[in-house]
């Protein structure tokens, strides 16, 4: 296994980093760790672990949209994302995890339940959702409330988001319908943004963070933005609309 530091140019291009992320010239970049190893079935692996800022602003300008675009579609995971994919200023993150993702494993603070179009994608619900917590009240969805009222939720034994307690967590399983695996230049990578802390709105694909943190109604995303690409697959997904 080996690990380098790397970061990404305007082109979408990754490319070793030259350290000197902390200096006006490179504090606007994507930086992040390669990771390249061998997995279990002795097939080469590299997993790419970013901090990037995904706002309208900052997702394509930065190279970052491209550098992803470059690795094909694959599976997501999104969790405590904030309900930031919500806001119109996070639509080309959101709009690139749709286009992108064969399969999407997301708590009710990734993208909006409304988003995805029923002729696509078969949603599974898990867990139960009792709505946001009191500092994200004004995201209730109730198109997502009817989903899990409907009767086919499977229960989960573990606690995920922001909701993390066992019983209240609540878990989307959404698979395209007309996904495809031969072929994929995907499959053997991962991609990881994450964010750190800053004054900018890092990665909405996920964070550790808990209702005690307030940086939200800042404008501020929350400490340890983490995200990963998940292999979790399902032969016979539900659909519920």
């Amino acid at each position: 296994m080996s690990a380098s530091r790397v970061t990404i140019d305007r082109d979408g291009t990754a490319q070793g980093d030259d350290g000197i992320g902390g200096t006006a010239q490179g504090a606007d970049r994507v930086h992040g760790v390669k990771i390249e190893f061998v997995g279990d079935d002795g097939r080469p692996r590299t997993l790419y672990y970013f901090s990037a800022d995904v706002d309208n602003g900052s997702f394509k300008p930065s190279g970052f949209a491209a550098f992803c675009d470059r690795l094909g579609t694959g599976d997501a995971l999104i969790k405590s994302a904030s309900y930031l994919m919500h806001r119109d200023r996070f639509s080309d993150v959101r709009n690139f995890l749709l286009e992108h993702s064969r399969l999407l494993v997301q708590d009710d603070s990734g993208i909006p339940i409304a988003q995805f179009d029923q002729a696509r994608w078969q949603l599974r619900p898990f867990g139960h959702y009792s709505g946001p917590i009191g500092l994200f009240a004004n995201r209730y969805q109730s198109q997502l409330a009817r989903l899990f009222d409907q009767g086919n939720t499977e229960a989960i034994d573990f606690g995920i988001g922001y909701r993390w307690r066992t019983q209240t967590s609540n878990l989307i399983v959404a698979t395209k319908t007309n996904a495809t695996t031969s072929g994929d230049p995907a499959r053997n990578q991962s991609v990881s943004p994450s964010g750190g802390e800053s004054n900018k709105n890092r990665s909405v694909l996920g964070s550790d963070a808990t209702d005690r943190d307030r940086s939200h109604h800042s404008g501020r995303h929350v400490r340890r933005n983490r995200s990963v690409v998940s292999g979790i697959r399902y032969s016979s997904p539900w659909s519920f609309w």
